[in-house]
């Protein structure tokens, strides 16, 4: 299971005002962001030195990138009084509920944003593995890693592959480090430490750009090898190609306007119902090939088609035609 964190809606002032049924003259700021905050806990309120205050809805998404179509399983609101990090606790008490006995997943993996020595112990406490990745705000166990791997040498990688991505050749090193059976400091339950290197040739320009990233890990170099954490770190990622970035460019989240709500309550409704649709297409497009080639249909084709399914009856009426 990949965990991401993801923006869902923006509610601005004239709208956080609309929701508690107050006036902008009669109003101050103070009293609309505490009452606003108050009685709808699950949106963060934010206050600027100038201009209008706002609310942000956010959620964590939980995507089954080992699954061939890397379905959303899960989605739970991020209390507004808090951050992603704050929320991860909660969350995977509520994975553990929802899929402990069915067995669906054994590994976590996170982004840097949700990453702590506390939400990796929890990890393990519920009989899971993690593979989350390191920067430099988590301290110690980041700079362990950058001491131990980052001057190891490309010719002494445990694994690597070159791959084409959007007229980029992109080549990919991996180094680890066991830290053993006990761990290194707190981390008593972490036993590799993992760096990776992207490099991106441009065919077109010829320049060429390099990035390192750090991990860790709880399971051991028997269990998880070179390779496996290579595609382990690649596997995170679908759950922003195949969730967030197909939701907001292929389906065109962001082009609409207005919003689909503007109540704190009702875009978390509509998020979870959007995801819901996008795991459906997801599965069907997966399933999906074109007779005469063999090729998977784009999501549109594939949203395209449900539309058409849907709405066979309304094709000559204005209904339709607003949709």
């Amino acid at each position: 299971m990949a965990i991401d964190g993801k923006n869902v809606a923006t509610l601005h002032w004239p709208d956080m005002l609309r929701v508690l049924r107050l006036r902008p003259e009669d109003t101050t700021v103070e009293q609309g962001t505490t009452l606003f905050a108050k009685r709808y806990p699950q949106a963060q309120v934010c206050k600027r030195d100038s201009g209008a205050p706002y609310a942000l809805l956010r959620v964590h998404t939980v995507t089954l990138v080992s699954g061939d179509a890397a379905v959303c399983v899960h989605q739970r609101p991020i209390a507004g009084h808090t951050n992603e990090s704050g929320s991860m606790p909660a969350l995977l008490d509520d994975l553990k509920a929802a899929y402990g006995k069915n067995r669906l997943f054994s590994l976590v993996t996170t982004d840097a944003g949700n990453t702590s020595c506390g939400i990796a112990g929890k990890t393990v406490s519920l009989g899971l593995d993690y593979f989350m990745q390191l920067k430099s705000p988590h301290g110690e166990i980041h700079s362990e890693a950058q001491d131990v791997l980052s001057r190891r040498r490309k010719s002494r990688a445990h694994a690597g592959y070159t791959d084409t991505q959007n007229g980029q050749v992109v080549t990919y090193h991996l180094w680890r480090y066991d830290l053993g059976e006990d761990g290194w400091l707190d981390w008593t339950h972490a036993r590799q430490l993992v760096r990776i290197q992207r490099t991106a040739e441009c065919q077109r320009t010829g320049e060429v750009t390099v990035g390192n990233r750090y991990y860790v890990t709880s399971r051991s170099p028997d269990t998880m090898s070179p390779r496996t954490a290579l595609a382990t770190c690649r596997a995170h990622w679908r759950c922003e190609n195949n969730t967030h970035w197909t939701s907001e460019a292929e389906l065109m989240e962001d082009r609409r306007r207005p919003a689909w709500s503007r109540h704190p309550q009702g875009s978390l409704v509509v998020s979870a119902l959007r995801m819901i649709a996008l795991c459906i297409l997801a599965v069907a497009r997966k399933l999906s090939r074109f007779g005469y080639s063999e090729e998977t249909p784009s999501w549109r084709q594939v949203a395209e088609h449900f539309l058409l399914k849907l709405c066979a009856s309304n094709l000559e009426t204005k209904a339709f035609d607003t949709v």
